[in-house]
């Protein structure tokens, strides 16, 4: 099965003849869908990578602003990257300092969330996608982070981090004020919003996740 990439609809527009056609023609299969704290989604063989792409100016005007901290739980909890990109205009305006800013916020990311940042020539973005996508490293980077069934506390808390915005810290919250998993499944959304850090969107989000019905989904 070809890989899948998910486009959220606001980047589709914007990058469609850049992106979006290049990873078509590579031979990827694109959907678009309305995508928040990210606008890439890799599915390959039931296994998920998450990429926010945003121009190098971007990015350091969105971290004084504050605005990339609310993507970067959501990037964490889904082996998230961001793609710093560089085009023609950038070239001429971002001086040393700028750079320098910009590998000094990467790096801040990098040790609290954990998560990467590659900075790219605007026209290879669309090479990059496709690379994470089919090669080997997309792969690797999933097995390294498998559990072994055998420790039941990690394998639990993994699979929470699977859910929307969920780190270890915020899932192990979550096992220690439900005490399981079945009961945060049967937990209320005023239940999860009253825990501390969760807040409403994310509660539904965990309420959503845990009540859908696939079956009744399907039908319609």
């Amino acid at each position: 099965m070809k890989p899948l990439v998910i486009i959220d609809e606001e980047e589709y527009k914007i990058t469609k003849e850049r992106i979006a056609r290049k990873l078509e023609e590579l031979g990827l299969n694109i959907e678009t869908r309305n995508l928040i704290y990210y606008n890439y989604f890799i599915l390959k063989e039931n296994r998920s990578f998450t990429i926010y792409r945003v121009s190098a100016k971007n990015f350091i005007s969105q971290s004084i602003q504050g605005e990339i901290y609310h993507r970067l739980p959501y990037l964490s909890s889904s082996s998230g990257l961001i793609i710093l990109e560089i085009g023609e205009e950038d070239l001429k305006e971002l001086d040393l300092i700028s750079l320098s800013k910009i590998n000094e916020l990467s790096l801040k990311i990098l040790y609290r969330y954990g998560v990467n940042s590659i900075l790219t020539h605007y026209l290879l973005t669309s090479k990059i996608i496709y690379y994470l996508a089919t090669e080997d490293l997309f792969e690797s980077s999933k097995f390294r982070d498998k559990l072994s069934t055998s420790d039941i506390e990690e394998l639990v808390l993994s699979m929470l981090m699977k859910l929307p915005g969920i780190g270890e810290k915020t899932a192990s919250r979550l096992l220690s004020v439900f005490g399981s998993i079945r009961n945060i499944c049967n937990s209320t959304i005023e239940e999860l919003e009253a825990l501390e850090g969760i807040g409403r969107r994310r509660a539904k989000l965990i309420y959503d996740v845990f009540n859908y019905d696939f079956k009744e989904k399907k039908k319609k």
